[in-house]
């Protein structure tokens, strides 16, 4: 895909020669160039969350299904290096949340991450939210040990003797005398969702990137990347406030951008995507911004070449993102039960049934000699299987396996007195699909963790946390807001704070039944440290001044033992909340 903008008479008539050649809104040049004075490649991850191996994923083709890895780290450095080999201009970015997510970081606390992306040959990363849930040290660490800079304009950690002076608001890069800027922000909900620390500050995304773009300007730089980790719809807010920017590399979403023919084939492999890649945005000067975002785990490579004239501004680009994908191998035959299918749709053709924008790529040998110092140790510890799940649990589900995870809580915490247990939508990473559970999938679902806390609240605090819960689900529009063991309600979506919740009741001591909540008896609930905190927006969990105890029972560990002692086979809970 390529287009061009404001490629002057010669360009326009071009232009016109090429739309009646089948070519619309493309120039050109001999050797395939785009159009403008310097032309940039800027490829690109975000949200890869310790995500180092290929992820196995479903799909239908032909008679049955397939199985077909997309992914890990080995492939991504096949795929870079094939573009890198061309010798172009070239930005290899991360958009943050690098970290936290598997067992890679459990064990090694994202050493093993920055050690891959090394070899592949990073050039700047921002930092995520995620990047910071174990504290600055542990960042401090990751820069250190990182051959490519972190940057961030809004983050002020110059209170935090770990971090002081290691995070820059941007980089400057210079191809042949060409100056590129690449500024980094991060979502400033950070303060209250990670553990930054006291020392570390967010400030405001808008006039900390305005204010970076006049001093990068001041410098005679006028080509400028954002390499952001605040989300693809502030991104576009940004891209349509912020004079100066050409080009939003994004992250914290985990949106897949594209045109769905590229990334699905009828009865195959089928994304959907969410908007263009790139999605083009006017300026408030009325100048072409270029937002574009990788989707997660490693999955897909963003590939964007961009053409500037000599003010600096966009004139043409050529969109190549790619699924980096490995081997597809047989799944079960249609007729019969299905593992997890994440993606759906494809051909009849008998053959891979993947759409034009997934392409496999061998391992680079390399890189997967690196990769195996960290997994052989884990492989056994990952593989060991506690119990078998007899349905698929999905994330999406108001009883997917975040719903066992709260029963796992309640569980653990009887003995304290505990009547209910909440956990937030967020905090479970991935679905549990039929067949077998092992320690690494549990690991996977709950990468963060979390120990759990007990709370008394009263029946009025316990009603406006669970508000608080689904204020921030409508708000963050990422599926259930919380899952529940012990409580039951109803949700009116269109009513204002405080009258969403309707019909709270929680599950009586000894019968199972369930009664009425009142306003002013005091409940005991368990919850993970991180809603016990504040995240997610629970202030009212945060300020509860009774009874409060951490636990130390971290909820990874809780689940496992849970699991083990159902002994068999678990069924994920169907039916009304």
């Amino acid at each position: 895909m390529i287009k061009v903008m404001r490629g002057g008479l010669i360009g326009a008539c071009l232009l016109f020669l090429l739309c009646f050649a089948g070519i619309p809104g493309s120039v050109l040049f001999p050797g395939g160039g785009l159009a403008g004075d310097f032309t940039l490649t800027i490829l690109h991850l975000n949200d890869t969350h310790s995500h180092l191996d290929s992820t196995w994923v479903s799909h239908p083709c032909g008679e049955g299904d397939l199985k077909t890895e997309l992914g890990g780290f080995p492939r991504l450095a096949t795929a870079v290096r094939s573009i890198r080999e061309k010798g172009q201009p070239l930005l290899f970015l991360h958009g943050g949340d690098m970290v936290r997510g598997s067992l890679y970081f459990t064990r090694y606390g994202g050493r093993a991450d920055v050690d891959l992306l090394n070899a592949i040959g990073l050039d700047a990363a921002t930092l995520g939210n995620h990047d910071f849930d174990q504290g600055p040290e542990v960042v401090s660490r990751l820069m250190e040990k990182a051959s490519f800079p972190f940057v961030s304009a809004n983050i002020d950690a110059s209170r935090e003797p770990s971090l002081a002076g290691k995070i820059k608001p941007y980089i400057i890069r210079s191809f042949d005398g060409k100056k590129v800027a690449v500024i980094g922000v991060t979502t400033p909900s950070t303060a209250y969702i990670a553990q930054p620390g006291d020392g570390v500050s967010f400030g405001k995304v808008v006039p900390r990137v305005a204010a970076a773009v006049r001093e990068v300007q001041a410098k005679g730089v006028e080509k400028i990347i954002v390499l952001s980790h605040i989300g693809y719809d502030e991104d576009l807010r940004l891209a349509r406030t912020v004079a100066g920017i050409d080009v939003i590399v994004g992250g914290h979403s985990h949106t897949l951008l594209g045109r769905r023919g590229d990334f699905c084939r009828r009865d195959g492999l089928c994304l959907t995507p969410s908007g263009d890649y790139p999605t083009v945005v006017r300026g408030p000067e009325g100048k072409t911004v270029l937002v574009v975002q990788a989707w997660e785990w490693g999955k897909l490579l963003g590939n964007l070449e961009v053409s500037f004239d000599v003010r600096g501004d966009v004139t043409a680009w050529r969109a190549q993102p790619v699924v980096v994908a490995g081997d597809s191998i047989p799944g079960s035959p249609k007729g019969e039960k299905r593992g997890e299918t994440l993606l759906s749709g494809g051909s009849e053709d008998g053959g891979t049934c993947l759409p034009p924008r997934v392409r496999q790529y061998e391992k680079d040998p390399h890189v997967q000699e690196r990769l195996d110092v960290y997994a052989t140790p884990l492989n056994a510890f990952r593989h060991t299987s506690i119990a078998t799940s007899e349905d698929d649990c999905k994330r999406r589900a108001p009883f997917g396996p975040g719903r066992l995870v709260a029963e796992s809580m309640l569980w653990k915490t009887r003995f304290l007195g505990t009547r209910a247990a909440l956990q937030n939508a967020g905090g479970v990473r991935c679905d549990m699909p039929a067949g077998e559970i092992t320690i690494g999938m549990v690991y996977e679902i709950l990468p963060f963790d979390n120990t759990l806390h007990v709370i008394d609240l009263t029946g009025s605090q316990l009603h406006r946390t669970v508000e608080e819960l689904i204020r921030a689900q409508m708000r963050g529009r990422r599926g259930s807001g919380v899952y529940t063991a012990g409580l039951t309600f109803h949700v009116k979506p269109g009513a204002p704070f405080g009258k969403r919740v309707t019909g709270l009741r929680i599950r009586k001591d000894g019968d199972g039944g369930y009664e009425r909540v009142r306003r002013n008896a005091v409940y005991r609930i368990a919850v993970q440290d991180y809603l016990a905190r504040g995240g997610d927006g629970c202030k009212t969990l945060a300020g509860a001044t009774r009874y409060r105890q951490d636990t130390g029972f971290v909820d990874a560990e809780v689940f496992i033992e849970y699991l083990r002692q159902i002994r068999g086979v678990v069924a994920c809970p169907a039916g009304k909340r």
